[in-house]
């Protein structure tokens, strides 16, 4: 019998585009995070999750914008200068429940704003890839 697929918030992804020092900012956030890809290419982003697991997504966002908060200036500045800083939701699709929710407090809104930060939310398909029990994508660490 197949097991049933359940809605499941995943994970927040921090996708950083353009040219910066990612250098910088990656030694900065030291292991507070995970680089899940830091592409060659020139449009290629660098995407970083939280290494603290079982957040839930307002927590996630919450201690990314810590973290970016506490930047010191050399790091900022590489943060600032990203052409592109989106935070994306990753939502495993399911057939239960019925409907599902995660609220952002306006505290928290304002917080990815201040940061001019992107929110994105992808949602992976119930019949797909079972994103939360396939094995994790190979993780770069620094």
């Amino acid at each position: 019998m197949p097991v049933e697929r359940l809605v499941t918030f995943l994970n927040v992804d921090l996708e950083l585009y353009g040219q910066f020092d990612r250098q910088a900012l990656v030694k900065a956030l030291g292991k507070s995070v995970v680089v899940l890809h830091e592409g060659r290419a020139a449009n290629a982003p660098l995407v970083l999750e939280v290494t603290d697991v079982g957040l839930d997504v307002a927590k996630t966002l919450a201690q990314f914008l810590k973290l970016i908060q506490r930047l010191p200036k050399k790091a900022r500045a590489a943060w600032d200068s990203a052409e592109r800083r989106r935070f994306d939701i990753g939502i495993q699709g399911g057939k239960r429940p019925y409907s599902t929710s995660w609220a952002l407090s306006p505290e928290l809104v304002a917080g990815l704003a201040a940061c001019h930060a992107e929110l994105a939310i992808t949602v992976y398909g119930a019949e797909g890839r079972n994103m939360a029990t396939a094995s994790s994508p190979k993780r770069v660490r620094r």
